[in-house]
């Protein structure tokens, strides 16, 4: 049974050792503390970005503020339209509403310590069906799903995270409209089978290390 905004819950939140995967964008979580060992507070982890992977689209939150910092590669980051790279040591930060993309500008493979503040559970739910899609093959080669699906998706999340094109007023409309027609047609806000997995112990080691990511 399908619930509404707000209102989607499943037994366990996200916690340290788990991962997640998206193949089509190239990137890789391994979760250091999440929701369920934060008070849903905020979610830290390991991020990985093979060569060429990015983002699937710019976007921004409206109640949530990430942080980055590159442990290893380079890494171009876009924030509110200006373009930046960042290499090891770097810390970048994206308040709430900020228009944000990031991608790997180097040739090796990225490692960053990101970190999301604010009500992160519903982001959890969020990152887990986009990145379960991308690998089950069901988004474009940029890891944007069916329009359908993304209409579904972004009604739902709305709260907590937003496109940063077409404007506003045009998602709110189009989502709006076809959001009850994804859902008729089977398409879902959240899969039980994309939900994040505990990682391999070399993988689950990241968790031991620091709780909190902060600015330079």
């Amino acid at each position: 049974m399908e619930l509404g905004a707000h209102h989607l819950y499943r037994p366990c939140e996200m916690k340290a050792g788990d991962e997640l995967e998206n193949t089509r964008t190239g990137e890789r979580a391994v979760i250091r503390r999440g929701s369920e060992d934060t008070n849903g507070e905020y979610l830290l982890g390991d991020l990985f970005v093979a060569p060429g992977g990015r983002l699937a689209a710019a976007h921004y939150h409206p109640s949530l503020e990430e942080r980055w910092e590159v442990v290893a590669g380079r890494v171009a980051f876009l924030l509110d339209g200006r373009e930046q790279t960042a290499e090891p040591g770097a810390k970048v930060v994206a308040p709430p509403g900020t228009v944000h993309d990031w991608w790997n500008a180097g040739d090796t493979e990225v490692h960053v310590l990101a970190e999301v503040r604010g009500p992160v559970v519903r982001f959890e739910r969020m990152l887990e069906t986009l990145w379960g899609l991308g690998s089950a093959g069901k988004t474009n080669r940029k890891g944007v799903p069916h329009p359908l699906q993304l209409a579904v998706l972004m009604n739902e999340y709305d709260d907590v995270m937003r496109l940063a094109n077409p404007p506003r007023l045009v998602q709110k409309v189009l989502f709006g409209t076809f959001a009850p027609l994804g859902r008729l047609s089977g398409y879902r806000t959240w899969y039980p089978e994309y939900a994040a997995k505990p990682a391999d112990r070399g993988s689950a080691a990241l968790s031991t290390a620091a709780d909190r990511l902060e600015p330079a």
